[in-house]
């Protein structure tokens, strides 16, 4: 069940982002239905806003998408202690629900799950991506920027716009980090899916020396 969701997530992303791609790429290359037309009340060229507009959709689909394979993470680590009877994660103040299930597997089995994954920062910042498209962001844009916390562990994340992260840091005087828009493309939800694939297969490989699991 794990691969066919996974799957899924993969083909919905790619069927559901392709009008917002090919309606850009006609504006940009003055296809129909964007062929000529006025110029936009700044001087922008035509249909600037209709481009900003299938931009905004493309990058909203993307946030959703990788959220989407967050949650399918926590289904499988929720099903696997749920079914070797290993109990209820514990409650950690300001910890992720990933350090709470962590904190039980580690209690019940003996196992770190985080140091089962190929790469652990990766799996750490989707969940930190996930976080911000279920919290309340800036009511003024559609887009999702990084909060203090993603910006200073990741200022040039896997899943923050490369352009933003590379501008807004070197020009910059500040040593704080400053926060980037997400950006979840198809190679970035590539390689998210293969992320939590690879690690799902390694904590199953992992649980099922143990006879829990097979109870």
């Amino acid at each position: 069940m794990l691969n066919h969701k996974l799957d899924f997530i993969g083909f919905f992303y790619t069927t559901a982002v392709q009008p917002f791609q090919s309606a850009m790429d006609a504006i940009q290359d003055g296809t129909a239905p964007y062929g000529e037309g006025p110029s936009e009340t700044d001087g922008a060229p035509p249909f600037t806003t209709e481009w900003i507009e299938f931009n905004d959709g493309r990058l909203t689909l993307g946030n959703l998408t990788l959220s989407v394979i967050a949650v399918v993470l926590q289904e499988f680590l929720a099903a696997s202690v749920q079914n070797m009877g290993l109990g209820t994660p514990p409650k950690v103040a300001k910890k992720s629900w990933l350090d709470r299930y962590g904190a039980l597997i580690r209690a019940t089995l003996g196992i770190d799950i985080r140091s089962l994954a190929k790469e652990p920062s990766l799996i750490e910042e989707i969940i930190l991506a996930r976080n911000l498209t279920q919290h309340p962001g800036d009511i003024g844009t559609n887009w999702v920027y990084q909060d203090p916390e993603y910006a200073k562990r990741y200022p040039k994340g896997e899943f923050v716009s490369g352009f933003y992260a590379s501008v807004l840091q070197d020009a910059q005087e500040d040593p704080d980090p400053v926060s980037s828009p997400l950006e979840v493309s198809q190679e970035k939800v590539d390689i998210a899916i293969r992320a939590v694939r690879d690690f799902c297969s390694a904590m199953e490989a992992a649980f099922q020396r143990y006879p829990q699991y097979w109870n």
